[in-house]
Protein backbone atom coordinates (compact mmCIF):
# COMPACT_ATOMS: atom_id res chain seq x y z
CA UNK A 1 0.00 0.00 0.00
CA UNK A 2 1.62 3.68 -0.67
CA UNK A 3 1.93 5.98 1.94
CA UNK A 4 0.25 9.07 2.26
CA UNK A 5 1.55 12.50 2.56
CA UNK A 6 1.58 13.81 5.74
CA UNK A 7 1.79 17.89 6.11
CA UNK A 8 2.83 18.60 9.88
CA UNK A 9 1.71 22.54 10.22
CA UNK A 10 -1.36 24.57 11.35
CA UNK A 11 -3.24 25.87 8.18
CA UNK A 12 -4.31 29.60 8.33
CA UNK A 13 -8.45 29.39 9.07
CA UNK A 14 -10.45 32.44 8.45
CA UNK A 15 -13.46 32.82 8.96
CA UNK A 16 -16.28 34.22 5.73
CA UNK A 17 -19.52 33.18 5.09
CA UNK A 18 -19.59 30.69 2.18
CA UNK A 19 -22.54 29.91 -0.25
CA UNK A 20 -25.70 27.94 0.38
CA UNK A 21 -24.47 24.34 1.51
CA UNK A 22 -21.09 24.92 1.92
CA UNK A 23 -19.50 25.05 4.91
CA UNK A 24 -15.67 25.07 4.13
CA UNK A 25 -12.85 25.10 1.87
CA UNK A 26 -9.58 24.09 1.80
CA UNK A 27 -7.13 25.71 0.21
CA UNK A 28 -4.55 22.60 0.15
CA UNK A 29 -1.74 25.04 -2.09
CA UNK A 30 -2.02 27.45 -0.09
CA UNK A 31 -2.75 25.64 3.42
CA UNK A 32 -5.48 27.88 3.96
CA UNK A 33 -9.01 27.02 5.24
CA UNK A 34 -12.17 29.19 4.96
CA UNK A 35 -15.14 28.35 7.23
CA UNK A 36 -18.39 29.29 7.55
CA UNK A 37 -18.99 30.68 10.62
CA UNK A 38 -22.67 30.43 10.84
CA UNK A 39 -22.86 26.65 11.41
CA UNK A 40 -24.03 25.40 14.94
CA UNK A 41 -21.08 24.25 17.63
CA UNK A 42 -20.89 20.48 16.21
CA UNK A 43 -20.98 21.27 12.38
CA UNK A 44 -18.44 24.22 12.89
CA UNK A 45 -16.33 21.35 14.96
CA UNK A 46 -16.76 18.91 12.34
CA UNK A 47 -16.04 20.97 9.63
CA UNK A 48 -13.20 22.69 11.13
CA UNK A 49 -11.38 19.01 11.33
CA UNK A 50 -12.45 17.97 8.18
CA UNK A 51 -11.06 20.90 6.18
CA UNK A 52 -7.79 20.71 8.55
CA UNK A 53 -7.65 16.62 7.61
CA UNK A 54 -8.02 18.14 3.59
CA UNK A 55 -4.94 20.25 4.52
CA UNK A 56 -2.45 17.91 6.63
CA UNK A 57 -3.44 14.32 5.13
CA UNK A 58 -4.01 15.51 1.08
CA UNK A 59 -4.13 12.26 -0.65
CA UNK A 60 -6.98 10.96 1.27
CA UNK A 61 -9.96 10.69 -0.53
CA UNK A 62 -13.58 13.15 0.42
CA UNK A 63 -14.85 9.57 1.62
CA UNK A 64 -11.62 8.95 4.40
CA UNK A 65 -11.71 12.76 5.30
CA UNK A 66 -15.47 12.64 5.97
CA UNK A 67 -15.14 9.15 8.00
CA UNK A 68 -11.99 10.46 9.94
CA UNK A 69 -13.30 13.85 10.98
CA UNK A 70 -16.55 12.35 11.87
CA UNK A 71 -15.02 10.19 14.46
CA UNK A 72 -12.56 12.74 15.71
CA UNK A 73 -15.73 14.83 16.16
CA UNK A 74 -17.81 12.68 18.26
CA UNK A 75 -15.34 11.58 20.56
CA UNK A 76 -14.56 15.72 20.83
CA UNK A 77 -17.97 16.01 21.67
CA UNK A 78 -18.60 13.40 24.02
CA UNK A 79 -16.60 14.97 26.03
CA UNK A 80 -18.55 17.89 26.15
CA UNK A 81 -15.92 20.31 24.50
CA UNK A 82 -18.27 23.39 22.91
CA UNK A 83 -17.53 26.60 20.82
CA UNK A 84 -18.03 29.42 22.55
CA UNK A 85 -19.69 31.94 20.55
CA UNK A 86 -18.11 35.40 20.00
Amino acid sequence: MPKSKVILKAPEVREKELEDNVFGYAYQDDFEIEIDPRQDSKEYLNTLIHEMLHCILPDLSENSITKMANIITDEIWKKRYRRIAK
